[in-house]
């Protein structure tokens, strides 16, 4: 467990479903320089999120979509990219 009160308790649980077995407990800080290889399913998710993005901005804009909203959807995958190495695999900003 966390160490942390019951609610940062249950976040805890529930981000320690993504870390891979052998993964340092959240409140342990990583080294700067330990590479981390994330599992298969975690790498997917911002696949299945850029996939849905645009398949709804190609469903409400049909053949306009390329004049931004898949931009938008590229942009808001790429943030779920960002997220997921931060808040999963502790990297820090100035790495990514």
């Amino acid at each position: 467990m966390c160490g942390r009160p019951l609610r940062q308790e249950a976040v805890c649980r529930f981000f320690s479903l993504f870390l891979p077995r052998n993964a340092r407990t959240l409140s342990e800080p990583m080294k700067p320089n330990t590479p981390k290889t994330p599992l298969p399913w975690v790498s997917a998710i911002p696949l299945v999120v850029l996939t849905l993005l645009l398949y709804v901005v190609i469903r409400i804009f049909g053949g306009d979509a390329i004049n931004g909203g898949s931009q938008i959807a590229l942009l808001s995958a790429t943030s779920v990219c960002v997220m997921l190495a931060i808040g999963l695999y502790r990297c820090r900003w100035s790495v990514l």
